[in-house]
């Protein structure tokens, strides 16, 4: 099944379920034809920063986190608690997120 461009959040889900079950190849092909919806509408940031955890990219989630920062986005809050991110937590880059949103 393939998700609707129209859906954003489709091809995020479906893209971090690729990333969990190990089928790397799908998740990225997912995470470019997301990419390629940025050029056409806004798509949070923090999107590509939970995909990039899942896939185990830690440079690019926190990129991508940086930005969903910048964004004020609600989403980057949630994400920052999810269980996906328990793989960065220890990361000498997470404590300063935390404490860009005051926590």
């Amino acid at each position: 099944m393939n998700p609707s461009a129209e859906d954003p959040l489709g091809y995020s889900g479906m893209a971090l379920s690729y990333a969990f079950l190990g089928r790397r190849t799908e998740a990225m092909a997912l995470l470019d034809t997301l990419s390629s919806l940025t050029h056409r509408e806004f798509i949070p940031a923090a999107l590509f920063a939970d995909i990039h955890v899942a896939l185990g990219d830690h440079d690019r989630a926190f990129e991508f986190l940086a930005l969903a920062l910048e964004e004020r986005a609600m989403l980057a809050f949630w994400t920052l608690f999810d269980r996906n991110w328990d793989a960065i937590r220890t990361d000498p880059r997470f404590p300063p997120l935390l404490a860009q949103i005051g926590l």
